[in-house]
């Protein structure tokens, strides 16, 4: 009867060291069927665009193209239905990655020209529904009631700041002005530090980014945010200790202008997935393992 035993802390080493943990996925979005106005989650989210007509947005099978114009736009998708946000538990981590192509970067410049946010609209916001809202403070500017976290980046051929990466929280939730006032914000942090005048975004170059957020304790959490491609590895992480947003739905990209991005950003790929921490899982095995030992060896001394 020893067997038993043996198997469950086999069982218990085993899946606490080498099985891997499952991701639960909420979008995995590739545009395969050529559109981006579609929603049927997880496989596809539609995309709304600041832009009345839409046309800064334009879908073909495998992608989707983001033009930048002169000024700002702000384009956004949501990855789960209306009113359930993912909900991050202690340990858990939620990531949207995001596969690009950047065109016409723009040269060195000192501008933060760049946003890309996580979001919840779940308590309390309003869903963008249609293309046509505003960037800023116009009409139907959508950021009322909505919590988050934002990047606000330095995007050039080369960086024109020390710290590129800027993460910040957003703590003015009853302004209507999503993404384009730096001061309904609160900076927590920036870097990575001597980043000045470094190797930036390449033309025709894929790049992949990671915005990740894990919670790390009740009402705390980390926010990491990654580029990598051609070489270029650029990542920052900042903590937000108190007064953390725990749950998301959105996901929001506004750059000021192709003059401090890029004339254009083309999407390959685009998902969304939550992760518990291996850890925590492997604990929990290994417990239920112990357990059935315990249990067994008193069966037979009983």
């Amino acid at each position: 009867m020893k067997l038993l035993s043996r198997i469950a802390l086999a069982l218990a080493l085993v899946c606490g060291l080498g099985l891997p943990v499952r991701a639960q996925m909420f979008l995995h979005d590739t545009w395969a069927d050529g559109t981006r106005n579609n929603t049927a989650l997880p496989a596809e989210s539609a995309w709304f665009s600041s832009d009345s007509s839409g046309a800064s947005l334009t879908a073909a099978p495998g992608s989707m193209t983001a033009a930048i114009p002169s000024g700002s736009s702000l384009w956004a998708a949501f990855f789960t239905p209306a009113g359930s946000p993912a909900s991050l538990a202690v340990g858990e981590t939620l990531t949207a990655r995001a596969v690009f192509t950047p065109a016409g970067v723009a040269a060195n410049n000192t501008s933060r020209g760049l946003r890309i946010g996580l979001y919840n609209f779940s308590d309390g916001g309003t869903r963008m529904s249609a293309d046509g809202f505003s960037t800023g403070s116009g009409t139907g500017a959508p950021g009322a009631n909505v919590q988050g976290y934002m990047l606000n980046m330095n995007f050039g051929t080369t960086f024109g700041v020390d710290t590129p990466l800027q993460i910040m929280e957003r703590t003015a939730v009853s302004s209507i002005n999503l993404m384009g006032a730096s001061g309904d914000f609160t900076a927590l942090s920036a870097g990575p530090a001597g980043s000045l005048n470094g190797p930036g975004f390449t033309s025709g170059v894929e790049y992949t980014l990671q915005f990740s957020v894990t919670r790390t304790g009740a009402d705390s959490v980390d926010v990491t945010t990654r580029f990598t491609g051609d070489g270029l590895n650029l990542s920052h992480t900042a903590t937000d200790a108190a007064g953390a947003t725990l749950a998301f739905d959105a996901f929001a990209i506004r750059p000021a202008g192709s003059a401090s991005v890029a004339t254009s950003l083309v999407f390959r790929e685009f998902d969304v997935t939550v992760v518990p921490e291996p850890s925590t899982w492997a604990m929990v095995v290994v417990q239920m393992a112990l357990a059935l030992g315990l249990v067994w060896r008193r069966r037979v001394r009983a």
